[in-house]
């Protein structure tokens, strides 16, 4: 329960922060890299997917990213570890076109770790970064990118080249107007269950029902009905309540973040989510959700669902 209420104090924190400042962001932008990751000798693949926004006067901002650290397996290591992150930011501005960017915060990893991925670890670590992006256009950007990770007592540096977007810097449009005052939605998604620990598991079908109710402009607080079936661990289902935060990146595609608690039948756990969604007709859109659920009793009951769906606004 612990490390529950450490994610969602976190999360709350970031969401009191992005509230306060809301009125005052001015370039938001999304971030996917790739690249190499490496511990005590060992090299493996990293991918990471960011969001990331500066506050008053451009020189300070945050990121919100999701980190997979790749497979660092040796004679005497096995880690497979991913994990969220998120991160205040220090920006310098050489010129008009090349930004540096150095940035430092908490780090929840999800480590499939012991003999040969005999057990799951949780861990609040710390990541800190270093970044140049150059700016090839208003909206794109090629970036550079070195993170050094401490979580677990396995330490790693990664060298990461990115593509940005950005879309903050076009008028924004009030929710009210782009979607005639409608604040709320519902979703039905089907997907795939995948337990973390791939021990004599299987993948089983997933269902999820999602409510959903815009409180201010960018926050949301949702309530999920959980289906995940029966993958030789668990047979798991329940709700979970969780607030969200949102943006709208071009003007028929949205994506969101939430984190919360998840009551069902096996244990009390976390949930975070993460979730896109396109408008193809007037108060309907296809949706794609990724949910993470953090069991905090019993780490082998960590799970991944993937999952599309079809909501309606009203």
């Amino acid at each position: 329960m612990k490390r529950i209420i450490g994610i969602i104090c976190i999360w709350q924190i970031i969401c009191l922060c992005l509230l306060i400042f809301n009125a005052k962001v001015s370039a938001e932008e999304i971030a996917i890299f790739g690249g190499l990751n490496e511990s005590k000798g060992i090299t493996t693949h990293a991918f990471m997917v960011g969001y990331r926004d500066t506050l008053t006067g451009n020189n300070i901002g945050f990121e919100i990213m999701y980190l997979n650290e790749g497979h660092l397996e040796g004679t005497t290591t096995f880690h497979h570890r991913d994990g969220f992150a998120a991160q205040i930011s220090y920006l310098c501005y050489l010129d008009k076109n090349l930004v540096l960017r150095s940035s430092m915060g908490p780090y929840y990893s999800f480590d499939t770790t012991g003999d040969g991925g005999s057990k799951i670890v949780h861990h609040l670590g710390a990541i800190a970064s270093l970044e140049g992006s150059y700016y090839f256009s208003k909206e794109i950007s090629g970036i550079i990118r070195g993170n050094f990770v401490t979580s677990n007592g396995s330490p790693t540096a990664s060298i990461l080249v990115g593509l940005g977007y950005a879309f903050g810097n076009k008028p924004e449009i009030k929710k009210s107007d782009q979607d005639g005052g409608k604040k709320n939605e519902i979703s039905l998604y089907v997907g795939s269950s995948s337990p973390n620990l791939k021990e004599e598991v299987k993948n089983s079908l997933a269902a999820i029902i999602e409510a959903q109710r815009n409180v201010v402009e960018h926050f949301d607080i949702a309530a999920l009905i959980i289906e995940e079936g029966d993958t030789k661990l668990y047979n798991r289902r329940g709700i979970a309540f969780e607030p969200q935060l949102s943006t709208k990146i071009f003007d028929n595609l949205t994506a969101g973040i939430g984190t919360g608690v998840y009551f069902n039948n096996v244990n009390t756990s976390g949930i975070i989510t993460v979730s896109a969604g396109y408008e193809i007709f007037p108060n309907f859109k296809l949706s794609l959700l990724f949910a993470r659920i953090i069991d905090p009793s019993d780490s082998s009951n960590d799970a991944d669902i993937m999952s599309v769906g079809i909501g309606y606004k009203f």
